[in-house]
């Protein structure tokens, strides 16, 4: 279903989609799978070749493909549903063996999934957006998780973390997030983070996760990569102009975002 249009003044075309529906993955212990899919979609003449190099890009990142099938805009909502309702079948259908008393519909786990796509940055000819995917089970089970998708327009390609900063620049650039995060959380020392639930610090390593901001770059870290569960998503920005020394693109200038 359609739900309005919206765009930055130099941005790329957006318009909103939504659907939802409730099915029975398994018959045999009679799960249900409710899923709510709320899009941002960019859109445009699809005889634009910018346009539609992002248009399959941006696909390809909402199916994690990189083969992408033509779908046009107002038929991705129906096409994400199909694509979760399959995965979680697939994934559900094993757990049954015939004749076994384990498997009862007392046994079964209701599932609410919800997925949204929201535009974070869409100035300056790159566009930045977050797909969300939130996992509640039933029982008492929820997960949350982000992933980014950022893309140059002008190049007509998605912009990685080695393309922008270089190999070379990992590991300085890993150094100041671990300095951020300290600040960001009024601690002094990593001692002080690992006693807040923060792990694995000594083998942080630069998230490819990463989006573009008004006022720089943040990485994001999914539950469990960065710290225990409870933390969640762990979100580090670092400002644009403490960025711009360790920048190799010559395509994006920061200076100017």
């Amino acid at each position: 279903m359609f739900t309005g249009a919206a765009s930055g003044e130099s941005g790329v075309q957006i318009e909103q989609y939504e659907a939802e529906e409730s099915v029975v993955i398994n018959s045999h212990t009679g799960k249900i799978l409710k899923t709510s899919v709320a899009l941002s979609v960019p859109v445009g003449d699809k005889q634009d070749e910018k346009y539609v190099s992002l248009y399959r890009a941006y696909s390809g990142f909402l199916f994690d493909t990189d083969t992408v099938e033509e779908v046009n805009a107002a038929e991705l909502p129906d096409k994400v549903l199909s694509y979760i309702r399959n995965r979680f079948a697939d994934i559900d259908a094993p757990r049954y063996q015939e004749g076994d008393s384990t498997n009862s519909y007392e046994d079964s786990v209701d599932i609410d999934y919800v997925l949204t796509t929201a535009v974070i940055y869409n100035e300056n000819d790159i566009f930045s957006l977050c797909k969300t995917v939130a996992t509640k089970y039933m029982a008492g089970d929820s997960i949350q998780e982000k992933y980014y998708f950022n893309y140059d327009i002008a190049h007509g390609k998605v912009i990685d973390i080695y393309s922008l900063f270089g190999e070379e620049n990992i590991e300085p650039l890993t150094s100041l997030l671990r300095r951020q995060l300290m600040e960001q959380n009024k601690v002094h020392s990593e001692q002080q983070l690992y006693d807040m639930g923060f792990f694995n610090l000594d083998n942080m390593m630069l998230s490819g996760n990463f989006t573009f901001t008004h006022t720089g770059v943040m990485w994001v870290y999914r539950p469990l990569e960065l710290g225990c569960y409870a933390l969640g998503n762990v979100q580090i920005e670092l400002p644009y102009s403490e960025l711009l020394p360790y920048t190799i693109s010559d395509e994006i200038d920061m200076s100017k975002l």
